[in-house]
């Protein structure tokens, strides 16, 4: 564990975040920018912003597909509700072009019925609505719920992560990351034998000296 922590990124938060999704998304993710990770980094080439929006995506339906399963409410899933199954491009682009048409013959439809009737009428229904919800017109008081979250200070993000290092930490100790390590090879690794007798050495050195 020792050699992990200050050695390589194996507990670095983005590789601990591949490992457990949800559980990164439970303890940061759900406070961090949701677009922040799909920006283009300084440097990076087009080709890796590429591969790296896919395998965000990757790491996102992983991510949903636990809340689907631990049954979470539609409105908190990350990436917002799901309304209809995924689809091919092609299949929602012709969704999209049918919709559209649809939208611009209701559109024609209504313009030629009184739409100066129809003006006065809107500009009436928008003043009530505003002074019922408190100023929002037609009651929309802002986006829906789980959408956005509060994002936490600085001092408590850091308070997250290490809570989060801690809990993966744990979870390498008591043998749950088989997945992703190979623990007959540390158990056999005679390198770390020499640094836990050097440790146990120095442990019972400092025994010694504290009984004295």
């Amino acid at each position: 564990l020792h050699r992990l922590v200050t050695q390589g990124d194996y507990f670095s938060e983005e590789a601990m975040r591949e490992r457990e999704p949800y559980l990164h998304h439970e303890y940061l993710g759900r406070f961090q920018d949701p677009f922040g990770r799909a920006m283009v980094r300084p440097g990076e080439k087009f080709s890796e912003t590429l591969m790296r929006r896919a395998e965000e995506a990757v790491i996102v339906e992983k991510i949903r597909g636990e809340q689907i399963r631990r049954g979470v409410d539609p409105s908190e899933w990350v990436g917002g509700p799901v309304e209809r199954p995924m689809m091919g491009q092609e299949e929602e682009e012709e969704e999209e072009e049918e919709e559209e048409e649809e939208e611009e013959e209701e559109g024609e439809e209504e313009e030629n019925i009184g739409m100066e009737e129809n003006t006065e009428n809107l500009s009436s229904t928008e003043v009530v609505a505003h002074d019922e919800a408190g100023g929002c017109p037609n009651g929309t008081a802002g986006p829906p719920a789980g959408t956005f979250k509060s994002i936490l200070s600085d001092e408590e993000m850091q308070d997250q992560l290490e809570q989060f290092t801690s809990v993966m930490q744990e979870k390498f100790l008591s043998g749950q990351d088989s997945e992703h390590m190979d623990y007959p090879q540390i158990d056999n690794d005679e390198m770390l034998d020499d640094h836990w007798s050097r440790e146990a050495n120095y442990d019972a050195e400092d025994k010694y000296f504290n009984e004295d």
